[in-house]
């Protein structure tokens, strides 16, 4: 192993719309980073999933200047969209460890790199809605962990961008031909794509003259709309703090985290939680994806309301980290011997600059 690949991990962020590649050093200051297109092999399938995570890993491997035939790393891990099902991360891992990027591969679903990048909370939940809808929870004195398939429709998932686009369209159409309430949606999607009527929007999607990668374009309607008083999207907002409310029980539930949450002090010991030094929450509730970052002043007191009651000690905020240093954590945490909280530290501030990330 080269001294460029001792120590150092390669680390992946691959979701829907976009993929961050880094490679750190042992002391985690930052070596290369690249970022490219979604590499959700649900949406553009696996072969070209794998061939964009090739071509950015190739790109790491140039700026860092390392030949192709040293390994670029001692641990890569990879944080995917997709990654969802065990049969996926067996698939991903065994095709990763062929390319010899570094002799241990650690594949994961996107969200889990959520977790690795909060240093506030041994007990967390991350709830990501971007162009999909997935939760996971961990509990940090065993390690266990609540996951879902995340299938959509498939396993009982609401509210992703792709399918608040579509309720956009559904109410905007139905509210102009007269079938539901009347709602400002129908205005907002006309000035927003320049047609004369939804229904002329509808046929241009359907055609292909207005293309579904577009569609992304339409959830934003609901929270301004909502913000000024629209009835039809200040419910769509409401359903989605339920959902989202929804997803962050059932992982405490899971983890039976739920009972532990309503105790204070003292008496989270009865529940194996210690009390947390203050100005640090028992557990951390993550938010991430476009959806709700984008929206974080509706979506941030909505959701607090809805979890106040049944999970007084959980802290809702916004990931305060790129999810690309999770998987860098996570890497660092896969090296043989254990790594010191300052070079974490130092790993999680050079991507946070790297990326420019503010919350």
């Amino acid at each position: 192993m080269t001294a460029a690949a001792t120590g150092a991990v390669l680390a992946v962020d691959g979701g829907n719309s976009k993929t961050d590649v880094a490679l750190l050093a042992a002391d985690g200051s930052l070596l290369a980073h690249v970022r490219g297109a979604g590499s959700n092999h649900q949406t553009v399938g696996v072969d070209a999933a794998q061939a964009t995570l090739a071509k950015l890993v190739d790109a790491v491997r140039d700026r860092a200047g390392i030949t192709a035939d040293a390994p670029l790393a001692e641990v890569a891990a990879l944080c995917l969209a997709g990654a969802d099902l065990p049969a996926d991360i067996d698939r991903t891992t065994a095709w990763a460890r062929r390319r010899g990027w570094a002799p241990r591969v650690v594949v994961d679903t996107d969200i889990a790199a959520m977790l690795h990048a909060s240093p506030h909370a041994d007990n967390a939940v991350a709830v990501v809605c971007g162009g999909g809808i997935n939760a996971i929870g961990l509990r940090g004195r065993d390690g266990a962990t609540a996951r879902f398939p995340a299938l959509g429709m498939l396993t009982g998932d609401w509210g992703g961008g792709g399918q608040l686009a579509m309720e956009v369209m559904f109410a905007a159409s139905r509210a102009e031909d007269g079938r539901g309430p009347a709602t400002v949606l129908v205005d907002e999607v006309r000035a927003l794509w320049g047609v004369e009527s939804v229904r002329d929007a509808a046929i241009a999607v359907h055609t292909g003259r207005i293309g579904y990668d577009r569609l992304h374009e339409l959830p934003p309607l609901i929270f301004t709309a909502a913000t000024a008083g629209d009835t039809v999207a200040r419910g769509l907002v409401d359903r989605l703090s339920d959902e989202i409310a929804a997803w962050v029980l059932a992982c405490l539930r899971h983890l039976d985290l739920l009972r532990c949450s309503r105790r204070r002090g003292a008496a989270f010991s009865a529940c194996g939680l210690a009390p947390h030094p203050p100005g640090t929450p028992e557990i951390d509730v993550l938010l991430a994806g476009g959806v709700l970052v984008g929206n974080a002043p509706v979506m941030l007191p909505a959701l607090r309301q809805r979890l106040a009651g049944p999970a007084p000690a959980a802290e809702v905020r916004l990931i305060d980290a790129p999810p690309i240093a999770g998987a860098a954590i996570l890497g660092f945490g896969h090296l043989p011997t254990a790594v010191p909280t300052e070079v974490l530290g130092k790993a999680r501030s050079a991507l946070i600059a790297e990326l420019h990330w503010r919350v």
